[in-house]
């Protein structure tokens, strides 16, 4: 099929009988040419980011209903107990379905993204917005496809690759009460003939943060004079992409993406007032080579290069002092890997992917120039993926047209943590042309990240009043203070970490019906058991909850502590004793404060429709995303009770929904958004919780495509956009939550409205 421009006529090159090569990346799959029906995935275009009025990646994560914001910028020291690790870096990870920002997968061009910063996830602010031309988002587990991480599902920014011409693009945005500003300027050219193409953009960012002194719903008693939400930063990003055909069953493939970025925050606590600035350079290149075997197969073989460094720099104001932490996580992936059809079927071409791929893993921590943490790991694996068409063509009948089977396995073998192996199962049934069916189930992994598997531990010798000890042991084991006891216990790193797992069952359906065109309905059941989930330990969790007795020893015994004491003697860990207590005298010893004892359960259903239709005044299309959560069931202990925490502070909210309608004619869009997020609660127990309101804001944008006009230079090329966020400047729903913020970080934002333009010209 020729290539046609975006009016609508054959482009020149087709006009010429060229036409050029174009990578089309499928997420969900490693099978050549072929989208897998049986796996749920939605997807966003270029234009939908753009109407959506995000200035970065971060804000228009905060679009998808599916994507819980516990690790974003606002999460630095607000409180949220769910940030395992302060985000001093101001970083954005993604976390579907509120499993953790691990447990999701980020890809760029369908490769894994190298981790950041010592939590050792993805930081998608590395990504400029203006090169991303679709997100995929898959709502489903995938570690059978992709490996470890893809538990609660993957994220895939796909870049801009066939693109040719030059265009500039300027954007400016503020709110429209306080201080915060973003501005920011790109531009980007490419380049096709016969045989490839090249594409290269420039991105320049500049974000300001809004004052906390500036929402009067914040206490300002418990925020010290210009503390923030979000940072001061700086981003300069540059993305490339090549494609060449050698021959006529030999192409190559590069694609780069280099960043810096600088940020600055300030501290949100009276206790600890601190200016923390950052600097990240990450570096990701990605090389491929295909070669076509025969006109069915495909060989294809991967080099992946991936470096983050995060060099983080606190001052105390209060004191004077001054301190530093660098973070250097590298990956190198070599994959190899032949797809293509198999056999012919009744129903269809039987199709297959099988590969083998080695990734090197590193992770270094510096504070003050001095190597503190260091940790690698190998990573060897082979995989298999089959789709089978069953029923379809010659075969099908009335009332099942089609039939697909697909069946994924993959084996990883870590140097640090010994093999497994995780299956993926399918159905698709299409029933008629109206109706069709999925299913899956599927096995996850993930294996603890090297800093908290490296990180030295330490040990500390102190003393904790008795009458904390409410689930002790009984009274005849103390022999000493009978108002203290003194205990032993260990910080940092934890080398007995095991992975986590996780047993996913999904089903679905897509509904198109005959008789309103352009109408599409589709549901989406997940079931989710994550299991051996790594979580931090409170202090007086084991002496306070029966639930975590295990993890403490009363008493302890006695051999282990001596051995404890000889490692610190050898200084081979490092033991604070203070107190100058002998092994005999320790009485409590407790266990790793961050360990496998976790595990959680989710329920849910994302539904979405989507109604287009032409009329005599333009075409309009309706449309909705939500997200309902029928259970988010915790175990923070394998003798815990369960625990329902759906809707509660810092929780998931049962309801998030994303409706949309858009109205196009000529040149001109007209888009506005609602999103919804339901009322909940700021407790688990009914009888003492308080209220939190639902929170409703409504998104607008205009925009206008000039098109192609050669005959009028000015405008040739030209778009204008102009959007508005919360358009009625809603302020959260009010929270009573620690430090006096008094909104729920996770599921609000205290910004308000925001208005930006941005214009662009094409060449």
């Amino acid at each position: 099929q020729s290539p046609t421009d975006s009016s609508g006529n054959d482009s020149d090159e087709a006009d010429e009988g060229i036409i050029p090569l174009e990578e089309i990346i499928v997420t969900g799959t490693n099978i050549r040419g072929v989208e897998n029906p049986t796996v749920p995935i939605i997807t966003f275009d270029r234009e939908d980011i753009d109407l959506s009025g995000a200035a970065t990646v971060d804000d228009f994560l905060r679009t998808i209903p599916q994507n819980f914001s516990s690790e974003t910028q606002l999460s630095s020291e607000s409180g949220n107990p769910n940030d395992s690790e302060r985000n001093i870096s101001q970083g954005t990870t993604v976390d579907l379905r509120g499993l953790g920002a691990g447990s999701t997968l980020t890809l760029l061009n369908g490769r894994r993204m190298t981790a950041a910063g010592q939590s050792n996830n993805v930081d998608v602010n590395v990504l400029p917005l203006g090169a991303i031309e679709r997100v995929d988002v898959l709502t489903d587990g995938a570690t059978a496809v992709y490996g470890s991480d893809a538990v609660g599902g993957v994220i895939n920014f796909i870049t801009r690759k066939d693109y040719e011409g030059f265009d500039v693009s300027a954007r400016y945005g503020t709110v429209t009460e306080g201080s915060k500003e973003d501005f920011g300027i790109g531009a980007a050219g490419g380049f096709k003939w016969a045989s490839g193409g090249v594409f290269a953009g420039a991105d320049y960012q500049e974000n300001t943060p809004l004052l906390v002194e500036e929402r009067d719903f914040v206490d300002l008693s418990q925020a010290r004079e210009g503390a923030t939400f979000g940072s001061e930063s700086e981003r300069f990003s540059v993305a490339a992409g090549m494609n060449q055909e050698l021959s006529s069953s030999l192409r190559i493939g590069v694609d780069l993406l280099l960043t810096d970025l600088e940020s600055q925050s300030f501290s949100l606590l009276n206790t600890i007032p601190r200016v923390a600035t950052a600097e990240q350079n990450a570096l990701f290149v990605n090389s491929h080579l295909e070669y076509e075997i025969t006109d069915r197969i495909t060989s294809f073989f991967f080099v992946d290069y991936g470096e983050n460094k995060v060099d983080n720099n606190f001052t105390f104001p209060s004191t004077g002092d001054e301190a530093n932490s660098e973070f250097d996580n590298v990956q190198v992936v070599f994959e190899g890997r032949i797809s293509g059809e198999l056999v012919d079927l009744p129903a269809g071409a039987m199709s297959f992917s099988l590969g083998a791929l080695y990734r090197e893993e590193e992770f270094k921590t510096f504070r003050s120039s001095e190597l503190v943490i260091a940790g690698e790991r190998e990573i060897s694996a082979a995989y298999a993926e089959l789709l089978v068409p069953v029923i379809g063509g010659r075969n099908s009948i009335p009332w099942l047209q089609k039939l697909d089977m697909s069946f994924a396995g993959r084996y990883e073998d870590y140097s640090d943590f010994g093999d497994t192996f995780d299956p993926k199962v399918g159905a698709y049934l299409e029933l008629d042309d109206q109706l069709s069916l999925r299913a899956s189930y599927s096995e996850a992994f993930r294996a603890p990240d090297l800093s908290s598997v490296n990180q030295q531990q330490d040990y500390r010798i102190f003393t904790l009043p008795a009458f904390l000890f409410t689930e002790a042991a009984p009274e005849e084991f103390f022999t000493s203070d009978p108002f203290s006891y003194l205990v032993l216990l260990p910080s940092g790193g934890n080398p007995d970490l095991t992975p986590e797992r996780a047993r996913t069952w999904s089903a679905g359906f897509s509904f198109e019906p005959a008789y309103a065109q352009g109408l599409s309905v589709q549901g989406n059941y997940f079931d989710i058991n994550y299991t051996d989930r790594l979580d931090t330990v409170f202090l007086l969790d084991p002496v306070q909850d029966p639930a975590f007795r295990s993890l403490v020893d009363i008493p302890p015994v006695l051999s282990e502590v001596q051995a404890l004491f000889a490692q610190g003697e050898a200084g081979d860990i490092t033991l604070l004793n203070g107190l100058n207590a002998s092994p005999e005298d320790i009485q409590v010893v407790f266990g790793p404060t961050f360990t496998n004892i976790a595990e959680r359960d989710v329920r849910g259903m994302d539904m979405s429709i989507d109604y287009s239709f032409d009329t005599a005044h333009g075409r309009f299309t309706a449309g909705a995303n939500a997200t309902y959560l029928f259970d988010y069931i915790s175990r923070l202990a394998p003798a815990a009770e369960s625990t329902e925490q759906l809707n509660i502070l810092y929780r998931p909210v049962d309801l998030k929904v994303r409706g949309n309608l858009s109205w196009r004619t000529g040149g001109f869009t007209a888009f506005a958004a609602v999103n919804y997020v339901d009322d909940y609660r700021d407790h688990p127990d009914e009888a003492i919780a308080e209220s939190i309101d639902s929170w409703t804001t409504v998104d607008v944008s205009l925009a206008y495509n000039a098109g192609n006009r050669p005959e009028n230079v000015v405008a040739d090329g030209v778009r204008i956009g102009l959007s508005v966020t919360n358009l009625f400047d809603e302020d959260p729903p009010f929270a009573a939550t620690p430090f006096g913020l008094n909104f729920d970080t996770a599921n609000a934002n205290p910004f308000g409205r925001q208005v930006s333009v941005t214009l662009s010209k094409a060449f």
